[in-house]
This record gives C-alpha cells, structure tokens and sequence, in this order.
C-alpha cells in the first residue's frame, strides 16, 4: 500500500463485544438488530461480528421450561432478523465491490487505449524524422 498506488479497502468500525446472560439473548439480539437497521455504512460489519459472537456464546441450559421455550422462541425470530440483515449488508458490498471493479475496468481500458495512441503516434513521428533526413542527405 503506497502512497502512488492507493487500494481501496473496506473500512470497518469498532466492535461492540457483547456477551449476554443466560435470559439476557433475546434483548441482546435486539440491540444487534437495531444496530443493523439504525446504522448505515460500514456498522452492518460490525453488527455481523457482534452476532456470530453471540451466536458462538450460544448454549441453551439442560432446564428446558415453558418460559425459556417462549425466550427461545422470541431470541430465534430476533436472530433470523438479523440473519436478514446480514444478508443485506454482504449484498450491498458485493454489488459497491462490482461496480468498483467495472470502474476500474473501465478506467484501466481507457489508459491502455492512451498509451496504445501514444506509443502509434510516437513511432510515426520517429519515422516522419527518419524520411525528412533521409531526403536531406539524398
């Protein structure tokens, strides 16, 4: 990464690292889940993160109740929101990285195209200098 030959980089902001109690998953998911629909930008990352981390932190307890099994239920339609959300976020940058890469494609053909006629009349003008001699000195 040099200064004359710049890339472009997805940025991304900080982390929000979040480990939720045992009930505390589904207002943990909604918090993420905010996140994702109240930040535009590069923050959808950062939501990403901090859900594959609570979804690795995810154990359900062996004690299964009627109350859990309704927390359960909420935390996993809250997940799927953000599941969705995910998606969304990874679609939108595969589509501003297409239409870079077809900027750029653009760009990179419309320079080799200038140095081709560069180089086309570059080597007339060499010829035209060469025949203008030719018929001094004949």
């Amino acid at each position: 990464y040099f200064e004359d030959e710049a890339h472009v980089t997805l940025a991304t902001g900080p982390c929000v690292s979040v480990v939720p109690a045992e009930g505390d998953y589904d207002s943990v998911l909604r918090f993420i889940l905010s996140n994702f629909k109240s930040k535009k930008g590069t923050a959808g990352v950062s939501s990403m993160h901090s859900l594959a981390s609570v979804l690795e932190l995810f154990s359900p307890s062996s004690k299964v109740g009627s109350h859990n099994r309704n927390l359960f239920d909420s935390a996993g339609r809250v997940a799927w929101g953000c599941i969705c959300e995910s998606r969304k976020v990874v679609e939108l940058a595969a589509s501003v990285y297409v239409k870079k890469k077809n900027q750029f494609k653009e760009q990179f053909e419309i320079e080799e195209s200038n140095d081709k006629m560069l180089k086309m009349e570059l080597s007339s003008g060499e010829e035209g200098i060469v025949d203008e001699t030719s018929d001094a000195n004949g």
